[in-house]
């Protein structure tokens, strides 16, 4: 099993530099059409073997239909990573999406992540998009991107509404990428 502190350096230069992890344009729904999920309100804790992250989800100070996020993750040298978010949900029929955008010195990046996510019982499940299955899914549907090629490979995703969400009910497009625990 690959090192927890590995996964999330590697989801965090990803979200970074954008190179593996798709960018959207547009959130997929409006924060004001949304309601905050209450049931990812606290702290969340994921743990392999001395590494260890933190998720703390927490109503925004500045927007209550948003959710501010600290991420804290430690390795087994105590070496300490943090990063800022702020999100919102967009809940459908089947699913629940974060529209996410991260916070680089106090300031929202220009466009979203979207991940999906999972909450039952204690435990909170974020999976995250396959770019290549997203590619495919791409070229069969109606959706307008920009993709650069080279070192640096970018989606971005610059359609809305319900092309997007129709695209991002398939299940396949997702992976999981780490499961929380809530603490109580």
């Amino acid at each position: 099993m690959k090192k927890l502190y590995v996964i999330l350096i590697v989801l965090i230069i990803c979200l970074m530099y954008s190179a593996c992890t798709p960018e959207f344009i547009n959130p997929l729904t409006e924060p004001q059409n949304e309601e905050i999920d209450k049931r990812l309100l606290g702290t969340w804790f994921i743990k392999d073997g001395k590494e260890k992250a933190y998720i703390g989800f927490g109503i925004d100070k500045k927007d209550s239909k948003l959710l501010s996020v600290e991420i804290k993750a430690t390795d087994k040298e105590n070496k300490i990573e943090m990063m800022f978010f702020s999100l919102f949900v967009t809940t459908t029929k089947n699913k629940t999406f974060m529209n996410v955008k991260e916070s680089r010195e106090g300031k929202l990046n220009d466009f979203y992540y979207i991940m999906k996510y999972e909450v039952k019982n204690n435990t909170l499940k974020i999976f995250t998009i396959n770019e290549k299955k997203l590619e495919q899914a791409l070229e069969n549907n109606k959706i307008i991107s920009i993709s650069k090629k080279g070192i640096f490979r970018n989606i971005k995703i610059t359609d809305m509404g319900l092309n997007v969400l129709n695209l991002l009910e398939n299940d396949e497009l997702f992976v999981l990428f780490a499961e929380f625990q809530k603490v109580k």
